[in-house]
């Protein structure tokens, strides 16, 4: 199985993925600390998706969708005002409940699988990571809810790996990838 968060940083997760989220990644802006002035790395306008996906396909969050550690505010309002695709290329945002907490995605899986399989070791900061959905199957993407840091995880891994500074940079990022398959078939 492809993995994005091998142990080791980012950069080397980078190298085995698919040629085109590397060349989006490549081109990659200097990320920088989550936190900088204006709360993250880049100022996205205002549904800044909705004219490159279809319509329907980003979602947007509410208060009651938040988990109380999510308490990043500009990461809060990224999620209410721009949102996040539901589907692009490898990435699957999870919408069959309200953004949990890595632990209550943990309890969710175990109550589906009727608790007919053993549970999945978590990080120790489980209770303070969001998962926003996978990326390639079996890898985890987290959001540290007191940071924004955008995050990699992979059981048995005891530690997620960075991914990018924040939601901005993924949005980007994933933006890219669309528009570069968007691009790609128009040229057949």
């Amino acid at each position: 199985m492809n993995t994005i968060c091998p142990r080791g940083t980012a950069d080397a997760a980078a190298e085995r993925l698919p040629r085109t989220w590397a060349r989006a990644q490549a081109r990659r802006w200097p990320t920088g600390r989550p936190g900088r002035p204006g709360g993250l790395a880049l100022d996205l306008p205002d549904r800044f998706l909705d004219d490159a996906f279809a319509p329907g396909a980003v979602v947007r969050f509410e208060d009651v969708d938040f988990p109380s550690v999510l308490s990043h505010e500009p990461t809060r309002r990224f999620l209410r005002e721009i949102g996040l695709p539901e589907r692009e290329y490898g990435f699957e945002l999870d919408t069959e409940i309200p953004l949990p907490t890595l632990t209550e995605h943990a309890e969710y899986e175990e109550l589906l699988a009727g608790h007919t399989c053993e549970p999945r070791p978590l990080p120790r900061a489980a209770d303070r990571l969001i998962r926003l959905g996978s990326v390639l199957p079996g890898t985890d993407l987290l959001l540290d809810g007191p940071t924004g840091e955008v995050l990699c995880w992979r059981a048995p891994d005891p530690t997620p790996h960075p991914l990018t500074a924040d939601l901005s940079t993924l949005t980007v990022t994933l933006w890219l990838l669309h528009r570069e398959r968007r691009t790609a078939a128009l040229r057949g």
